[in-house]
């Protein structure tokens, strides 16, 4: 049976593209738009949306993270659902990843995932960011692990994570003790405990 799982759309780099007057990277995609572009997720899970925001990173308030908190909590309610994405601006992800760990009692997946390229860019990692969120998110041995973050490939544990570069494919890291998992050609493994599981 396919897991269902939420993906909640707030907003960020996933969600831009530059715009050609300016220069500058702005909102242009909405939930709907980004997952047309990744349609290989009908294969890992039946997937439901819902738009919560449509902000900058910089722009996520604390008040921002509380309802995004109580949007979560009422998704994970539902028996149905085995999981729970946020696609996030990467200037706060780390912030509302570690304030939904302490914010959320739950042993359903939370994976937060952002993007660190427009999709005006070549580059573009939001897709495979994407998928690889949905594959952890829907893996049955990502329960009771608390609040992660999906990026380049990496699991990272909210209460380790953060920001170490504004470009790089890799800048999200556990500078001191690396990833809790990694995604492997599709495959989830994890290679160690989680925080939340140890304490």
């Amino acid at each position: 049976m396919t897991p269902t799982v939420a993906i909640l759309f707030t907003g960020g780099t996933i969600s831009m593209r530059i715009d050609a007057r300016s220069g500058s990277a702005v909102p242009a995609m909405r939930g709907d738009d980004i997952l047309a572009h990744v349609p290989q997720l009908a294969a890992i899970a039946d997937v439901e949306l819902e738009d919560v925001s449509q902000l900058p990173g910089p722009h996520v308030t604390p008040e921002h993270m509380w309802r995004l908190a109580r949007r979560v909590a009422a998704w994970l309610e539902r028996p149905d659902v085995e999981g729970v994405v946020i696609t996030h601006g990467t200037d706060t992800l780390e912030e509302t990843a570690y304030f939904l760990d302490i914010a959320l009692r739950t042993d359903k997946p939370v994976v937060l995932v952002g993007a660190i390229r427009t999709m005006s860019e070549p580059s573009w990692d939001g897709p495979a960011n994407l998928v690889h969120a949905v594959q952890v998110a829907s893996a049955p041995a990502s329960r009771a692990r608390g609040v992660m973050v999906a990026m380049n490939e990496q699991i990272l544990s909210a209460r380790e994570v953060e920001k170490v570069h504004t470009e790089a494919a890799a800048s999200f890291q556990s500078r001191e003790f690396g990833p809790v998992g990694v995604v492997d050609a599709g495959v989830v493994r994890y290679l160690r405990s989680s925080p939340r599981e140890t304490a």
